[in-house]
């Protein structure tokens, strides 16, 4: 049972929306979520996660290697902070 649906654009239309409503045509993904995990295109999809502090490697061109890296290692998505 999915509990709830996500919008990752605001609308700029003037129709009427669901809050929460995903335009598959507009975005290319169906995004979903319940109590277990996220469910891509009706996919269950866990998280794994790691971090990325860029400002430990002041050399951009070291920042793909990093992140191949992670995704080697198995991790489908990265936080990263920005600093103000």
């Amino acid at each position: 049972h999915i509990k709830k649906t996500v919008s990752l654009r605001s609308n700029t239309s003037s129709a009427p929306r669901m809050p929460h409503h995903y335009e598959l045509d507009e975005h290319g993904s169906t995004i979903a979520w319940d109590a277990g995990s996220l469910l891509i295109d009706g996919k269950r999809t866990l998280i794994f996660s790691g971090e990325f502090h860029y400002w430990r490697f002041p050399d951009a061109s070291e920042w793909e290697t990093v992140l191949r890296a992670y995704l080697a290692a198995g991790l489908n998505a990265v936080r990263i902070y920005f600093h103000w």
